[in-house]
């Protein structure tokens, strides 16, 4: 970890996620965040690396096909 930056705890970062805790550690284990391991409970996340993490995980929305029509 780099000296002066912040990492966030697993609780820390469940909550800005609005996540269980759950969720995150399954999210490491999933390969689809990025954790530091500080002992086999002990996690933390950088916090840019998190939001790196979920943007690209956002899915766009469905397009209609050519000639086709939207049915939502």
């Amino acid at each position: 970890m780099s000296a002066g930056r912040k990492f966030d705890s697993l609780t820390e970062t469940a909550d800005r996620l609005g996540v269980n805790e759950r969720t995150v550690r399954r999210w490491v284990s999933e390969g689809r965040l990025t954790a530091f391991r500080l002992g086999p409970r002990m996690l933390r996340f950088d916090p840019e690396q998190v939001d790196r993490s979920l943007f690209r995980e956002v899915p766009t929305a469905a397009q209609p096909a050519a000639g086709g029509r939207d049915v939502t």
